[in-house]
């Protein structure tokens, strides 16, 4: 609005005074560079929330490539896998097939995720008890976690590295302490962030709070592993309902094409061919309700 508005004086005043030629060529410029990025801007992926989201998971998944050279392959894997399929079925709906393409990714940058997340949580509570024993010897609380980065292991020394430097650009440490937690998905660091801003409000003994904090953590952990462990038998349940009928279906194909051609050739093959895919989703979908027990 500002720049449109410039111009526009700009032009009223060029009505009386002429611009020199170098200043006129200087503003054309200008103008070019601005619709330029502007049209870059529209094209850009950045655009897209799925990319932004995208993005963020590489990140934080500390993932060594670039998103949008995980597009432009997912891309590439979705063309051959589509004409692979549509050349062996030998028909055009096979092309459907690289629409699988896009959910393969996604899988794999979430579990990496969650590994790094997993990491983060484990090294918690001993990233506490450094934190804990520096502000006993009379660090602020900011000094006492530059002191718990230095002997970090990553995912922490990171994320933490990233708070601090976010304090020192004017940040309340809690709130950079709030971001880390949410970038983690770790609730027990909103009690950290609670203690930093308690401390630098009220002058809490903040070293016992810490302690504190480090045994409901690990106490936290080991219910954890315990229910992980009682679950295991569900967990596999749950696979092999989902993954036993596909592979079932993909044999039978393989050995006898003519047995399920009816399936996709008639209209009630195909409804039942749906209602079984809404039937092992749904069941899979269940037992993961059941077997995810949140502490």
């Amino acid at each position: 609005m500002l720049r449109q508005r410039d111009r526009r004086f700009e032009r009223r005043l060029g009505e009386f005074v002429s611009l020199p030629l170098e200043e006129q060529a200087r503003r054309r410029r200008a103008d070019v560079t601005a619709a330029l990025a502007e049209k870059r801007s529209r094209l850009s992926l950045d655009n897209f929330a799925w990319y932004s989201k995208l993005e963020q998971d590489v990140e934080l998944a500390r993932i060594e490539i670039l998103p949008s050279t995980i597009v432009f392959l997912t891309i590439i894997l979705g063309l051959v896998i589509g004409i692979a399929v549509a050349a062996y079925a030998g028909t055009p709906f096979g092309l459907l097939a690289g629409l699988i393409a896009p959910l393969m990714p996604r899988p794999l940058i979430a579990r990496k995720l969650r590994s790094v997340r997993k990491d983060f949580e484990e090294q918690l509570p001993e990233n506490l008890d450094v934190l804990s024993s520096a502000l006993r010897t009379g660090h602020s609380f900011v000094g006492a976690l530059s002191v718990a980065v230095e002997d970090a292991g990553e995912p922490s020394q990171s994320e933490f590295r990233r708070a601090i430097a976010d304090e020192q650009l004017g940040v309340p440490i809690e709130e950079a302490l709030r971001v880390v937690s949410n970038r983690m998905e770790n609730r027990d660091l909103i009690q950290v962030a609670l203690v930093a801003r308690l401390q630098r409000e009220a002058g809490t003994n903040a070293a016992e709070v810490l302690d504190q904090v480090s045994v409901n953590v690990r106490n936290r952990m080991e219910i954890k592993r315990l229910i992980r462990t009682l679950t295991a038998q569900g967990r596999m349940a749950r696979w092999i309902v989902s993954l036993l009928p596909v592979f079932l279906f993909g044999a039978i194909y393989l050995l006898n094409k003519k047995y399920l051609s009816p399936l996709w050739t008639h209209g009630i093959g195909i409804v039942a061919i749906c209602v079984a895919v809404v039937m092992i989703v749904t069941g899979s979908y269940v037992i993961k309700r059941i077997i995810e027990i949140e502490v």
